[in-house]
Parts: C-alpha cells; sequence; structure tokens
C-alpha cells in the first residue's frame, strides 16, 4: 500500500466545510447519481457508503429506508455525518466507521445488498491500491448484492 493516504485525510480533515455543500454546489451530479442508484439498488435492504465524506448518500439512504454502513478516512467528516444523521433523527438506521478504503476489516463481509464507492478509487494512484479498494468492496456484498 501507498503510504501517502495521510495527505488525503489531512485535506479531508480541514476542508470539512467545502465538502459539506460540494453536492449541493454540483447538483448535476448528485441527480445523475441517483438516477442511477434508484435504478440499481435494490427496493430495501443494507448499504455500505465508502468515502461517505459529509454524508450526503449515507442521509439520504437512511431516509428512505436503508440500513447504512458509513466509512470514510476523515473522522471530522464521520463527526459531521453523525451529526447530519442526529439531527434528521436517523441514528437507528447508521453505522459510522473512520477507516482506510483499503482495511475495511472493521467491516463485516457478506453483509451488504450494494456497495458505494463515490470517491475513493480517484485519490488512489497506484493501480494496487484500486485493485485493494475494489476486492474489499467486493468482500463485503452479499452473494448476489
Amino acid at each position: 500500500m501507498s503510504d501517502d493516504i495521510s495527505d488525503i485525510q489531512s485535506y479531508y480533515d480541514a476542508a470539512v466545510e467545502q465538502e459539506d455543500d460540494r453536492l449541493e454546489r454540483h447538483q448535476l451530479e448528485r441527480d445523475i447519481t441517483w438516477r442511477y442508484l434508484e435504478k440499481y439498488l435494490p427496493p430495501s435492504g443494507s448499504v455500505l457508503d465508502i468515502g461517505t465524506g459529509a454524508g450526503a448518500y449515507t442521509l439520504e439512504l437512511a431516509r428512505r429506508g436503508y440500513t447504512v454502513t458509513a466509512v470514510d478516512i476523515s473522522s471530522k467528516l464521520i463527526e459531521l455525518c453523525k451529526q447530519r444523521v442526529s439531527d434528521a433523527g436517523l441514528e437507528k438506521s447508521v453505522r459510522f466507521i473512520v477507516a482506510d478504503a483499503r482495511d475495511l476489516s472493521d467491516v463485516k463481509d457478506d453483509n451488504f445488498d450494494a456497495v458505494l464507492l463515490m470517491g475513493p478509487l480517484y485519490h488512489l494512484v497506484l493501480e494496487e491500491d484500486r485493485k485493494i479498494v475494489l476486492k474489499e468492496a467486493l468482500n463485503k456484498l452479499k452473494p448476489r448484492g
């Protein structure tokens, strides 16, 4: 694994405010993503959101009745996500984990109906790291997930 991940973590810890409203500023990205999520997600179930950031997708998925595990490398973004989920009264629907997408050992294998991987891959410059993340994500899916 490459060791430049601390730079990414530091960046997002310092950029909490910008990340908080990023999808509001980029509405087209959000709308297109939701079009695909609505098309391909099962009508209910459990979702692993790797790279949740401020939790825009986590929060909306919980509102729609999904059980979500939100993972991010930034503890500050996880705290913001927790606050947003709490403010919406959805704490029972979301679990939070601070972790590197390349090591999801704190997340149970074969446990999720769907996995979102909406950002971590573009931060990883080494092909080996990208393969590790994809393998981690696939391991977390239920059979036929």
